[in-house]
C-alpha cells in the first residue's frame, strides 16, 4: 500500500481479501480486505499477464512482489481494523482524533474532507485520546502512561509522559489551558503548557467512568462506579454537588447552563439531578455509552445520549429539566435517529 500518513502496513499485509470489484470500464479493481480496509489497483497501470516467472530468481520476485504492492492505494482513507476506543473533536480545525486499540493506532481526520491527514501507530495499545482545542496537541492513555504529544505537520510526536496507568478517559478543558485525566478513583488536572499538576479531585471510592467540563470550565463532572456523581469547583478544588443512588453504578454525566445534571447508569435510566434531588428519571430501552451537550448556554437545547444499539438518542432539555420552579417535569423523547459510522464500533 502507497501512503503518506505514517501507517504501519503489517496488519494489511496479513488479512485476506473477503471482495473484490471492478466497473464496466475494466480500468479499476477495488478490494475489501478483512482488516476493514478498502484498496483500489488501476489496471490501466500494471502489466496483468506475466510469462517470465520462471526465469526469475527468489530474492527478484521478491522485489517484484514489493512493486506489485506499491500499485495498490487506498480507494477513501485508511480506516481503523477494529474497534475504536476513543474520539475527540478540535474546536479550531476541522479534525477528529481517534485511536484504535486492535491496530495499536492514533489516526486524526479532517472530518469536513473526509480523510485520513495524520496518523501514527505504537507499541502499546491507545486506551482514550484528547485532541486540543487548537489542533496542535493531544493526550493518549496507555497501559503503563499518559503521553502528551504535538500534532506536526507530518508526524506525532515529542511531548511528556504522566504516571499514570490505564486511563480511560481523558479530557482538555474547554479553553485548552487544562486537561483532566481518570487515574483509578481519582482524577487528575494538569496544565496544558507547564505539565503541573493543578489538581487531584479524591471523592470517589471507585473507578471514576467519566469526565464533563463546564463550558466555563469553572467546574468538572465526574460519574463513578461507586453509586455517585460529583460536581467540581475547579479553582477551590473541592466538590460542589454531590449525589449517590445506591445499586447503580454511573456511566456518564453532564451539567447543562441551568445546572441541571444529567447521569445515565446500569440501571437502564437517565436521572436529572438538580440541587442534589432527582427531579426526574427516563427509562432507557438500550445501554447509554456516552453524554453529550452542546457547550454554549445560547445552543444548549438537546441532550444527546449513545447506546450500544448504535442508536443516538435526542432529548429536548426544556422537556427533561422544565421550569426549575416545576418539580413536575416531563419525561418525553423528543426523537430517535439511528447513527451510522464509516468504521466498525463494535
Amino acid at each position: 500500500s502507497n501512503n503518506n500518513h505514517n501507517h504501519n502496513n503489517n496488519s494489511s499485509s496479513r488479512s485476506s481479501i473477503v471482495h473484490l470489484a471492478m466497473p464496466p470500464s475494466e480500468e479499476l479493481l477495488a478490494c475489501v480486505l478483512s482488516n476493514n480496509q478498502m484498496y483500489a489497483v488501476n489496471l490501466s497501470q500494471i502489466e496483468v499477464l506475466k510469462t517470465s516467472h520462471h526465469q526469475h530468481h527468489a530474492e527478484e520476485e521478491e522485489e517484484e512482489d514489493a512493486e506489485d504492492a506499491e500499485e495498490f492505494e487506498y480507494l477513501l482513507t485508511p480506516f481503523h481494523d477494529k474497534a475504536v476506543t476513543g474520539l475527540d473533536l478540535c474546536v479550531r480545525k476541522p479534525y477528529l482524533a481517534t485511536c484504535g486499540g486492535d491496530d495499536h493506532s492514533v489516526k486524526i481526520w479532517n472530518w469536513h474532507e473526509k480523510r485520513v491527514v495524520l496518523a501514527k501507530t505504537f507499541a502499546e495499545q491507545p486506551l482514550c485520546v484528547a485532541l486540543h482545542p487548537s489542533g496542535l496537541h493531544l493526550v493518549v492513555g496507555f497501559a503503563d502512561k499518559l503521553r502528551l504529544m504535538n500534532v506536526l505537520m507530518d508526524d506525532i510526536g515529542g511531548g511528556k509522559d504522566f504516571s499514570i496507568k490505564g486511563c480511560t478517559e481523558v479530557r482538555f478543558s474547554n479553553g485548552g489551558q487544562y486537561f483532566a485525566a481518570i487515574n483509578a478513583s481519582t482524577v487528575q488536572i494538569y496544565e496544558t503548557y507547564t505539565w503541573h499538576n493543578y489538581a487531584t479531585l479524591r471523592g470517589h471510592t471507585a473507578k471514576v467512568t467519566s469526565l464533563w467540563w463546564y463550558a466555563d470550565d469553572s467546574q468538572l463532572v465526574t460519574s463513578s462506579a461507586d453509586n455517585s456523581v460529583l460536581v467540581w469547583d475547579i479553582h477551590h478544588h473541592s466538590r460542589t454537588h454531590e449525589h449517590q443512588h445506591k445499586g447503580c453504578s454511573y456511566i456518564a454525566a453532564c451539567l447543562d447552563a441551568r445546572q441541571c445534571v444529567y447521569a445515565a447508569g446500569n440501571d437502564d435510566t437517565l436521572k436529572v439531578i438538580a440541587d442534589g434531588k432527582v427531579r426526574s428519571i427516563v427509562e432507557m430501552t438500550f445501554d447509554v455509552t456516552a453524554l453529550e451537550l452542546m457547550r454554549s448556554a445560547q445552543q444548549q437545547r438537546w441532550l444527546f445520549v449513545a447506546t450500544t444499539a448504535g442508536i443516538l438518542l435526542l432529548y429536548k432539555l426544556s422537556e427533561l429539566c422544565g421550569d426549575r420552579d416545576n418539580n413536575n417535569a416531563s419525561n418525553n423523547k423528543s426523537s430517535k435517529h439511528r447513527h451510522q459510522s464509516t468504521d466498525n464500533h463494535n
